[in-house]
């Protein structure tokens, strides 16, 4: 049996990441800013 592994790096906001997570599509690996320098980064949605 042949098995196919996709690997992606996604840039989402904090709520689409969760949305992710509550229907458990993906395995998740995050990076969280206490451990890690952040960058300046902001989503403004358009109103």
């Amino acid at each position: 049996m042949e098995q196919v592994v996709f690997t992606f790096h996604i840039k989402a906001s904090i709520f689409i990441a969760r949305q992710w997570m509550k229907h458990g599509t993906a395995r998740i690996n995050e990076v969280y800013g206490y451990y890690s320098l952040a960058r300046e980064e902001f989503y403004v949605p358009l109103a």
